[in-house]
């Protein structure tokens, strides 16, 4: 409604004023015009869309879709530019598709989308920003169901320029929505936010910030959940004495999130003390203290490797409150060579009962600058840590854990080396414009995700619903077994080291890390583990190729693994040609323990790529794709696909051309999946 109000106000000065073109505040004074148009562009657009699959033993299906759409663009001042600015993008169109599976399907629709910029007071001391927009778009990948996806939203943001308190204030609203392929979604959220700084000459800076956000999101058979959150933070910094040598930073939030049926809140303060003792050396301290309650999560969804369902899952509380106590002393020699001491004791409250960890750490890290533009990088690290554990629950739950930008195919090691129970949920990740997480979609497995208790390990299914056009990020909550009454020590050492050469376009280095566990007291039957890893590595760039090699060794308790990989990219760029040629390789093998055989797994993809200008006015992109996955225990499973484009583009007018046929080969099940896509532009 709000936005519908905004358009009609528009339309409506735009009708009673008059228009005037001018550049400069001179002459937009002289033309004393109410309304100032900038540049007006429309253009249409007619795209056709079809996509079509057929596996082994199953009915094949296909869909045809016709799109037409006008846009138009434009920008205007309300008085002058520094009054108000704006930008106005529009298009409406017309959607008909027709789906073909063991019967024909017809559908007609009206869509629009918008985008429109202001900013205005500029050179006030309340300058804002206003935004508002929707998008909808066709969704197609291979393997993958299409569908459409909604995205709009609301901004507005207004700055108090103080010199005593600077504030700013912002509101948005976002919406999102996904229709079609099996996967009906859709979200709203809005989320208000106040920031406020004080600074004190150059020695004390402080810091305050609200935000409160409120939505709801609902799946296709899934119902519809709230959401919510609020966060308040306070911070404050000072320095002082010469140089400013001593400073004491201390920071406290308070935040409560309810999320797809899961609440969780958290308190945190934070305490930093520093002081340069020298030019070379520093001592600080540090304290903090974190209470977590995280409810609703419903545990046992995942048991197993496979990813079965338990029938008898139920929701749970769980409560973590820990105290962080640190010192620490750092010298620095010139650039080259840094050393550290730290001591760290921490205390904390958790599945009904306590652990305390106690722990010294030395590190020191070398580096060497040499001739030609090389470098010698050399770091050390040494660990010793005390753990008692008076615990109450054997299981203990990692909630959220997030991983940036996954990809599909991708294998993911957990944070936490600990054994693996079992994976409660996977679910997507999006940041709305005040930095609040909100998920939309709770992936299932195996068909988005797989994961093995053994190696701690997920593994992206290729041809699943995560990642399917572009990375995101995931979050991921899994249990971990502990040991409730256990006093164990653990020894790590940590070392690596890397050179460059030939000039920095080559580099060779390796790591080596071990983790020694020894029992102190407490049962001998545990679940202590001890781990190491070396991996050594080769990098190089001898244009136009860029290639990797690495071989790395793992080995958690009885399980040892070996890893070999490489890759390459070749690109070369001739005349009014580009060609691209990446592939990679990677290969584990697993050792036999007391309970599996050893088997091994390999994973290869290949992509070749070219771009030609064949005329001045047209252009032709070719793609070609393979990945291949063999397994002694899985089925192997491989996938192939062929992508062609061309552009023209004569005068005012573009036509591009797109074709894409995808064949996979899984558990002796062929699948084929043709898209294709014709878009004609008219620019006015």
């Amino acid at each position: 409604m709000v936005r519908r109000i905004l358009l009609i106000a528009l339309v409506a000065m735009l009708a009673l004023s008059g228009v005037a073109q001018g550049s400069g505040d001179d002459e937009l004074v002289q033309k004393r015009a109410l309304i100032i148009l900038g540049d007006f562009q429309q253009w249409v657009s007619l795209r056709y869309l079809y996509s079509g699959n057929k596996s082994t033993g199953f009915a094949g299906s296909s869909s045809h879709e016709f799109l037409e759409d006008y846009n138009s663009s434009f920008g205007f001042d309300i008085l002058n530019p520094h009054f108000f600015n704006a930008n106005l993008n529009f298009s409406l169109g017309l959607d008909q598709n027709r789906y073909d599976s063991q019967g024909s399907n017809w559908g007609d629709s009206v869509r629009y989308n918008y985008q429109f910029t202001g900013a205005g007071l500029d050179r006030s001391v309340t300058p804002f920003t206003i935004s508002t927009y929707q998008n909808t778009d066709r969704v197609q990948a291979p393997f993958s169901p299409s569908y459409t996806a909604t995205t709009s939203g609301t901004d507005l943001q207004v700055d108090l320029r103080n010199v005593f308190l600077p504030s700013t204030f912002r509101f948005s609203r976002i919406g999102t929505e996904t229709t079609g392929g099996g996967n009906d979604t859709n979200a709203v959220t809005n989320t208000f936010s106040y920031t406020v700084r004080h600074q004190y000459q150059d020695w004390v800076h402080s810091g305050l910030a609200l935000s409160i956000s409120e939505g709801t999101a609902s799946s296709f058979g899934g119902g519809s959940l709230d959401t919510r959150a609020y966060s308040l933070s306070a911070n404050n910094a000072v320095q002082w004495g010469a140089r400013s040598q001593y400073s004491l930073a201390s920071t406290v939030q308070v935040s409560e999130a309810l999320d797809q049926g899961v609440t969780q809140r958290n308190f945190s303060w934070n305490e930093g003390f520093r002081d340069a003792l020298g030019k070379s050396l520093e001592f600080h301290a540090v304290y903090s203290l974190a209470d977590s309650t995280v409810s609703g999560i419903v545990l046992g969804n995942s048991v197993g490797s496979g990813g079965a369902t338990d029938p008898n899952a139920a929701a749970t509380t769980n409560r973590t409150r820990s105290n962080i106590g640190e010192v620490g002393l750092t010298h620095r020699l010139f650039e080259s060579l840094t050393t550290r001491l730290t001591g760290k004791g921490t205390y904390n409250q958790l599945l009904d009962g306590t652990e305390s960890r106690y722990s010294g750490q030395a590190d020191l890290n070398y580096t060497k600058k040499l001739p030609d533009n090389n470098r010698l990088a050399i770091n050390f690290t040494e660990l010793y840590e005390v753990i008692d554990n008076q615990l109450g629950s054997p299981f203990e739950l990692i909630p959220d854990e997030l991983h940036a930008q996954v990809a599909q195919g991708q294998v993911i090691t957990l944070g936490d080396t600990r054994p693996l129970v079992d994976v409660i949920s996977v679910r997507n990740r999006i940041v709305d414009s005040t930095g609040n997480s909100i998920s939309t979609i709770t992936y299932q497995s195996p068909r988005d995700y797989t994961f093995d208790t053994r190696t701690g390990q997920i593994t992206i299914t290729v041809g699943g619903t995560i990642a399917t056009t572009a990375n995101q990020d995931i979050l991921i909550s899994y249990r971990v077994q502990v040991d409730e009454r256990l006093k164990y020590s653990n020894e790590s050492t940590t070392v690596s080291a890397n050179m460059t050469f030939l000039g920095g376009s080559h580099s060779v280095g390796g790591s080596y890390s071990s983790q020694r566990l020894s029992l102190i007291s407490g049962p001998p039957n545990n679940s202590l583990r001890n781990s190491r890893n070396i991996l050594v590595y080769l990098n190089g760039e001898i244009q136009p190729l860029t290639y990797r090699v690495a071989a790395s060794q793992n080995q958690l308790g009885d399980l040892t693994s070996r890893t070999f990989e490489g890759s390459g990219q070749y690109f070369k760029e001739e005349g009014n040609a580009r060609y691209t040629v990446v592939g990679s390789d990677r290969y584990v093998s697993y050792d036999a323990t007391s309970t599996t055989r050893s088997y091994g797994e390999n994973t290869a993809s290949c992509s070749v790529g070219g771009m030609r200008q064949l005329n001045p006015y047209a252009r032709f992109t070719v793609a070609a794709n393979a990945y291949d996955t063999r397994s002694d225990i899985r089925s192997p499973k491989d996938i192939v696909s062929l992508r062609g484009t061309l552009l023209i583009v004569v005068n005012r007018m573009s036509l591009t051309v797109d074709g894409q046929t995808s064949w996979s080969f899984s558990g002796g099940i062929v699948t084929r999946e043709n898209t294709a896509s014709v878009q004609l532009l008219r620019y006015f």
